[in-house]
């Protein structure tokens, strides 16, 4: 749904999946039937380091004209050695034209309050089948906004 979401309304869309390590599970302008295929090969496993997910995210080639929106689904808590490294990732022009919207699953609900410490806002998910229905609505009002 979220590959097909954005190429109905021509946005870019890039998945990076991690555990230790990031993946670019969906590189950036990947064709969207081939995003469909890649994302639904993805698998929970692992631990829960996002930092190294979130440098390679904020590395990444950004239009001009574009606002990104960053969505963190995650089942995990945070460590406090990866919040420090995320927090030193986002200085306020990496904040600047991004919005970061962490929707916690599992044990990721858990840790809401580091999340919106770190985040500045968290989405508890408690049921998996409503993430897609979250993420859109949670589009949906950023774009209203704007």
């Amino acid at each position: 749904m979220l590959a097909r979401a954005a190429n109905l309304a021509g946005s870019r869309l890039q998945v990076v999946s991690f555990d230790y390590k990031a993946y670019e599970t969906v590189p950036l302008d990947m064709p969207w039937a081939e995003s469909v295929d890649a994302i639904a090969g993805l698998e929970a496993r692992g631990g829960t380091l996002l930092s190294s997910a979130l440098r390679l995210v904020l590395a990444g080639e950004r239009r001009p004209d574009e606002r990104e929106v960053i969505a963190i689904i995650c089942d995990g808590e945070l460590v406090a050695y990866d919040r420090v490294i995320c927090g030193l990732l986002l200085t306020e022009q990496q904040r600047e034209n991004r919005t970061i919207v962490p929707l916690l699953i599992g044990e990721g609900i858990q840790g809401q309050a580091i999340w919106e410490a770190l985040f500045g806002t968290a989405v508890p998910v408690h049921d998996t089948e409503n993430i897609a229905r979250i993420l859109a609505q949670i589009l949906t009002r950023l774009r209203d906004k704007m």
